[in-house]
């Protein structure tokens, strides 16, 4: 997964940038979606796994996109495509929109809990990780009842376990030792 990060971050940080320069972050976005769905198709991807067919793809995204497809966001799938990058949209998706919403002030916490939380407890943890991180805060809650009590919490790569079921794995295996 991380490589493919890896390889998604120039081009979802170049197309931000552009689209930030023009004022067009949401008309990019949503041109990128639709090029997921194209590349996501089973025909394109039988289509992108022969090399050879780089000029049947374009030709085939230009007549899908028709008129809403700009020069810039033609050359953008031009470099993907020499590039063999067209399989990592997805990816590029998701940086595109972690910018978006970085750009906003705002971002995307994941929250698994034993049980499922009530407003009062949303709300505190939202305000900490607002404090902590300086940023707006989007719960997306769970309930995973193996945690047995205590929760985790998921911020971009960071993971605050507090479940009760790491605390007995990791007792367990420092009895192992």
């Amino acid at each position: 997964m991380s490589e493919l990060t890896t390889i998604a971050r120039p081009y979802a940080r170049a197309a931000f940038d552009f689209a930030l320069e023009r004022d067009e972050i949401g008309v990019w976005q949503e041109k990128l979606i639709v090029l997921n769905e194209i590349v996501q198709n089973n025909m394109i991807l039988n289509i992108l796994n022969d090399s050879s067919n780089k000029n049947i793809v374009y030709d085939i995204i230009l007549s899908i996109f028709g008129d809403e497809l700009d020069i810039h966001f033609g050359n953008f799938i031009k470099i993907m495509l020499i590039n063999n990058r067209l399989m990592v949209i997805p990816e590029v998706i998701k940086l595109y929109i972690y910018y978006v919403k970085s750009k906003e002030g705002r971002i995307d916490v994941e929250v698994i809990s034993a049980i499922m939380l009530d407003e009062e407890q949303k709300n505190n943890i939202s305000q900490k990780l607002e404090e902590r991180l300086s940023k707006k805060v989007n719960l997306q809650c769970s309930v995973d009842k193996d945690l047995i009590a205590g929760a985790v919490i998921k911020v971009e790569d960071t993971v605050i376990d507090r479940s009760v079921s790491s605390k007995l794995h990791r007792l367990y295996t420092a009895i192992q030792s």
